[in-house]
């Protein structure tokens, strides 16, 4: 075996491992007799995962930019009343922070009793499948021939 071939070897484990380690996963949704399954993404092996909603995560993010614009606004001031301004509006955005999280744990838990998230064991091994060919295409074309 020459050094292209280990090379190639070695990369192709290197690749599998990566993939090992952060597999694709599924969503399986199961309400009465519905059941439906929903690509969720690829994420590290030893995480919990949890299903995201866009809406939420678009919520906090405008709160956050409220924040950040609030501090910025009233931030440099030296007036009493200005500062006291910045605390009393990023107490009441912290309050529709609190408000939102709330919200999204009641309705995550209410959908999390008919969905659970599974390794998609199907795609993972596909992949592999796929890596493993092209690795030993590449070393029996990286082989060495005789000049005879």
């Amino acid at each position: 075996m020459n050094r292209k071939q280990k090379i190639v070897i070695g990369v192709g484990v290197a690749i599998i491992l990566i993939m090992g380690l952060f597999p694709p996963w599924v969503s399986v949704f199961h309400r009465g007799a519905v059941h439906y399954e929903e690509a969720a993404g690829y994420s590290l092996i030893f995480t919990c995962r949890l299903p995201v909603n866009v809406e939420w995560i678009a919520k906090l993010r405008d709160l956050t930019q409220q924040e950040a614009r609030i501090s910025v606004q009233y931030g440099h001031s030296t007036d009493p009343r200005d500062n006291q301004r910045m605390v009393d509006e990023l107490d009441r955005l912290r309050v529709k922070r609190m408000e939102i999280m709330a919200e999204y744990e009641h309705r995550a838990s209410e959908a999390a009793r008919g969905h659970t998230l599974c390794l998609d064991l199907t795609r993972l091994l596909i992949q592999w499948a796929t890596i493993i060919m092209v690795v030993a295409g590449l070393v029996f074309i990286l082989k060495e021939r005789d000049r005879r």
